[in-house]
């Protein structure tokens, strides 16, 4: 007599998007992509090596904010970037962000200056009447001055953000900003 198995009993599903599932794969595919495999990107010469920190500010959306970049490897392909702002966007609040990048392409290497493109993948806390947790991706180009010791860089981001709780919502932030490399030892 063959034996007769007892039917599933199914869970109710939630009425919920597939957007932030999808969001989270892709992030998560690019942050075990080493650099190397995306792209290469030059190394600047001398004392570029020798700065691996930089710290600045920004405008845009979040309205004014302070930035901390640290690159992570001795070829500047990646870095970990955060960042701490005042965000308009929905409802007025402090915004705090971290993310790691990938330099993609040097699209301009000069003697006036080094332009790469890079992107981002991270995260979002926002507290404005509660807080908010989101993921966070970021396109953006870097602009280091062409200084001997290449202490400056500029940046432009565009960050689309999906708000995961306490509810989904999608924002966009762009900024624009300025890092000072903080001297430190070669490694």
């Amino acid at each position: 007599m063959p034996l007769r198995r007892a039917p599933k009993a199914h869970a109710p599903r939630a009425n919920v998007s597939a957007a932030p599932a999808v969001l989270l794969t892709v992030l998560a595919l690019l942050h075990a992509t080493p650099a190397r495999a995306l792209a290469p990107v030059e190394v600047p010469p001398g004392p570029a090596r020798q700065r691996v920190l930089s710290v600045g500010g920004w405008a845009g959306e979040p309205a004014l904010g302070l930035s901390v970049k640290m690159l992570t490897s001795h070829e500047l392909l990646d870095a970990w970037e955060a960042g701490f702002g005042w965000s308009q966007a929905a409802e007025d609040g402090w915004q705090f962000h971290g993310q790691r990048q990938w330099h993609l392409k040097t699209l301009r290497k000069t003697p006036q200056g080094v332009l790469t493109f890079y992107l981002g993948a991270g995260g979002r806390v926002k507290h404005a009447e509660g807080t908010r947790f989101g993921v966070r991706g970021s396109a953006g180009f870097n602009y280091v001055f062409p200084n001997v010791e290449r202490r400056w860089e500029a940046f432009f981001e565009v960050a689309p953000i999906v708000d995961i709780t306490p509810d989904v919502h999608t924002f966009v932030n762009a900024e624009i900003g300025l890092r000072y490399f903080l001297p430190s030892p070669t490694r």
